[in-house]
């Protein structure tokens, strides 16, 4: 795997925490989960092309001049952290988005927890989602 990719999800329990819930269903549509083997500590959160027009609501970021895809989401995750209450977890997640998805990791499983239920929050509620696209930088997107 080269320098810098993303291990894949494992096949197996993803991540079930230890009061039993799922890494992988916790923050749906979006994907949490520790990778295995040498990445093992290393917490990947996944918001895939599939999930993005659902959540996305392409509307809200057609109406604000922008792409509702993986860059797009990825100025969307830093509009979100830099104006939550604890905007010091941004020098700790690691944002990568590409065209079709948006991914972050980090050793860090209280930021990566974080920056996903912001970005759940953005998913399941429109008004702070158009908050969030309107205000966004244009840092990756």
């Amino acid at each position: 795997m080269a320098s810098g990719e993303i291990p894949p999800p494992s096949t197996s329990a993803d991540g079930d925490e230890e009061d039993g819930t799922s890494f992988k269903d916790a923050y749906a549509p979006l994907v949490l989960y520790e990778g295995k083997g040498e990445y093992r500590g290393t917490y990947n959160l996944i918001l895939s092309d599939e999930h993005m027009v659902s959540c996305g609501r392409d509307k809200v970021f057609e109406e604000n001049g922008r792409y509702g895809n993986g860059y797009g989401w990825g100025d969307i995750a830093l509009c979100a952290v830099r104006k939550s209450a604890e905007p010091e977890i941004e020098g700790k997640i690691e944002m990568d988005p590409e065209g079709g998805s948006f991914f972050a990791r980090s050793s860090n499983i209280d930021a990566i927890r974080a920056l996903a239920s912001l970005l759940h929050k953005a998913c399941h509620e429109p008004e702070y989602l158009a908050e969030l696209v309107k205000n966004a930088p244009f840092e990756f997107d």
